[in-house]
């Protein structure tokens, strides 16, 4: 009866995945291609037109990437321990015989490191309350919540862990 429930499981993440891909493919053959590369892999299917600017002035912009450049960094480890601790806890659930305990130990440790990269998010943005105003806040958070990354449960994102962005890679603040 458990192996027929995780068969079943997993034909619906295989539906969501041919879906996604799918998806993947239409947004890349219907996109602009004069939008700069950055954009491109960034941007939302449907950008929402009411966000309005930041309107940062240098020094806010030279703290802000170097506060978002510190996250990358220092969480480099954290990322890469969830993305190899997802696909180890994929390869279980394609045995024959699913060690449940491991899976279990394996799901309690990455919400452990999920706890970790959240808690470290969260004080970068609280590093960054005091230099912007309330408005340019609202912006910021607001930019953090549209732009968190899928789950990539059972794979890796294309090209491996990203590596930090160079100088001219740096996302656009305003």
């Amino acid at each position: 009866m458990k192996i027929k429930i995780l068969i079943g499981i997993l034909l619906v993440l295989i539906v969501i995945n041919l879906g996604t891909i799918g998806t993947y493919l239409y947004l890349q053959s219907t996109r602009d291609r004069n939008i700069p590369r950055w954009d491109q892999n960034h941007r939302p299917p449907f950008p929402p037109t009411h966000r309005p600017e930041m309107r940062l002035d240098r020094e806010q912009r030279h703290q802000l990437r170097n506060l978002l450049r510190e996250f990358q960094q220092e969480n480099k480890d954290i990322r890469n321990q969830i993305w190899e601790l997802e696909r180890t806890t994929f390869d279980l659930l394609q045995q024959e015989n699913i060690p449940q305990n491991q899976v279990t130990e394996n799901l309690k440790q990455l919400s452990d490191y999920r706890l970790k990269l959240m808690t470290a998010a969260v004080e970068k943005m609280i590093k960054a309350k005091s230099f912007l105003n309330p408005e340019q806040q609202k912006h910021f958070f607001d930019f953090i919540m549209e732009s968190r990354p899928a789950p990539t449960f059972g794979r890796e994102p294309a090209g491996g862990p990203p590596a930090p962005p160079d100088k001219d890679e740096m996302y656009e603040l305003d």
